[in-house]
């Protein structure tokens, strides 16, 4: 998990997205942000993509702090999942972000090389 950005080219929706999780992890995320940068009062929309099929995790207007925080909880994404950031109308040439962090974990399905113990693969904070 990171932090990845776009400067946007134009007024078109904007989306901002993760790698796919790789088979072998399963990301717990603690921390799930859209940020546009430069602009105040965007109506960012934050989601998990399963294929073709988009799971809404958090859809508001950012207000003045231009931030969307999503993920007070954790959210798990496996393998195959992208996390999405999409912030609507921004202005030309806006700095937008979508903003992770959490803990990355072997999949389970490889636990049984590891006795049934979750084996955690490394931590990540952006």
């Amino acid at each position: 998990m990171d932090s990845y950005n776009k400067k946007a080219p134009d007024a078109n929706d904007l989306t901002i997205e993760s790698p796919v999780i790789p088979e072998h992890e399963i990301w717990r995320v603690d921390h799930f942000a859209g940020y546009d940068a430069t602009t105040a009062n965007k109506r960012i929309k934050l989601s998990i993509l399963r294929g073709v099929e988009e799971i809404v995790v958090q859809d508001k207007t950012a207000g003045t702090s231009d931030r969307v925080v999503a993920a007070d909880n954790p959210i798990w994404a496996v393998p195959g999942e992208r996390l999405r950031a999409t912030i609507a109308s921004p202005t030309q040439n806006d700095q937008c972000y979508l903003v992770t962090s959490g803990l990355v974990f072997e999949n389970p399905m490889l636990w049984e090389e590891n006795k049934g113990r979750p084996t955690l693969v490394r931590p990540e904070k952006a």
